[in-house]
């Protein structure tokens, strides 16, 4: 494999976040790469603190030429924000930071179990033209590629019209609470 090219902070990069998700489903992500118009454009896997470095090796392995495999780094939020696309599983602090940033995002989101919050928010984004959504039951590398791009083909996305001040909204109903209680006792 040869070393990647010098980017600053995610430039013309595609930024992957694997998070913990399963070397399978991760690797159809690198193979997908090649049937896309980034073909030719670094491809940075960002793997999650609870990846166990066995998995991590294996990503490495697996990586071609242009594909960087690295543990997550602590300027995601500065890589979203310079690189051409996102592709991740769509946990809540991811899409809230592609909407931010205004990233072009394909999200494969986690269905495994009773889990239904990552794949509710993505359709409900997708809906809104916020993001792209393969389902991970349908993963492959065709449905990668045909997703990024489909992502690419569209309009950066907007947050205009969503409340992504969830954070702060909680803060005031927990001192709302606080205030309450105080009042009460």
């Amino acid at each position: 494999m040869s070393p990647p090219r010098r980017l600053r902070d995610g430039q013309d990069a595609a930024v992957i976040d694997v998070g913990s998700n399963s070397v399978r489903l991760v690797v159809y992500r690198i193979d997908g790469r090649a049937m896309t118009r980034l073909a030719d454009v670094p491809w940075r896997l960002l793997a999650g603190p609870s990846l166990d470095d066995g998995a991590v090796a294996r990503l490495r392995a697996a990586a071609t030429d242009g594909v960087t495999v690295e543990r997550a780094r602590p300027d995601f939020t500065t890589l979203l924000a310079n690189c051409t696309l996102s592709i991740s599983q769509g946990g809540y602090n991811t899409v809230m930071e592609v909407l931010a940033t205004r990233c072009r995002a394909v999200v494969v989101p986690y269905a495994g179990g009773l889990e239904t919050e990552q794949t509710l928010r993505a359709r409900l984004l997708a809906g809104r033209g916020a993001l792209t959504v393969v389902d991970e039951s349908a993963l492959s590398p065709a449905a990668l590629a045909a997703a990024v791009e489909a992502a690419l083909g569209g309009p950066r996305p907007d947050a205009a019209g969503l409340d992504t001040g969830g954070a702060a909204a909680t803060a005031r109903m927990l001192a709302a609470l606080a205030m309450s209680r105080a009042g009460t006792a």
